[in-house]
């Protein structure tokens, strides 16, 4: 028969593998309470990339960003890209602007820009309630466009693929601080012979030309 001393050997050797166990599990467990969850392999995770983003261009710069306007109309027409917008000098005639930088994506006649470009020549500033059924006009101005367009309609001329200038709205540093105060938070481009008239309050206007 095994010895007193043989036996408590055995027993101790027994609980010291036992407790080396426990400790391994309980450390295991620990683990995976600790880490991070992971989702379902397949499952989508909700991201800001699902929320959908807002088209380019169609909010003005600092510091008129919460105007929308509807500038986009021009990249519409499948002839032109817009490249950049800012609140700077004109370089036709060094006035203070609000300018947008256009590029031909598919060439056409200059006779044709003038007309595309004349579809959107009436440009008005509202203050527009959330349910819309009532606006108050901010600022009445014009999009203009570089000079050579109408003399390139008028001798037949074309634009080409990649070329570039400017269309802009006069807009002095005096007229971006009543814009802000009046809480304009809208910007409405059409054909001056075509604009749509809804009940509003005129704050400022100016002649536009068709």
């Amino acid at each position: 028969m095994p010895s007193n001393t043989h036996r408590t050997r055995a027993l101790f050797a027994i609980s010291v593998i036992l407790a080396l166990a426990c400790g391994v599990q309980t450390a295991a467990q620990q683990g995976r309470k600790d880490a991070p969850s992971q989702p379902p392999q397949g499952a989508i995770e909700d991201t800001d990339d699902d929320q959908p983003s807002e088209l380019p261009f169609r909010r003005l710069p600092d510091p008129l960003n919460r105007v929308v306007c509807n500038i986009i109309d021009l990249e519409n027409t499948g002839h032109f890209k817009l490249l950049d917008v800012k609140i700077d000098r004109t370089r036709q005639f060094d006035d203070e602007a609000l300018i947008w930088t256009v590029s031909v994506e598919r060439p056409l006649t200059s006779m044709h820009a003038q007309i595309l470009l004349r579809r959107l020549a009436d440009a008005r500033f509202y203050r527009v309630e959330k349910d819309a059924q009532w606006r108050q006009q901010i600022l009445v101005s014009r999009l203009y466009y570089p000079d050579w367009i109408d003399t390139g309609a008028a001798n037949n001329e074309r634009l080409h693929q990649d070329e570039r200038f400017e269309v802009w709205i006069p807009l002095t540093a005096a007229e971006v601080v009543m814009l802000e105060r009046e809480k304009a938070n809208t910007l409405i481009f059409s054909h001056a012979d075509r604009r749509t008239v809804l009940p509003e309050t005129t704050k400022r206007a100016k002649p536009v030309r068709p």
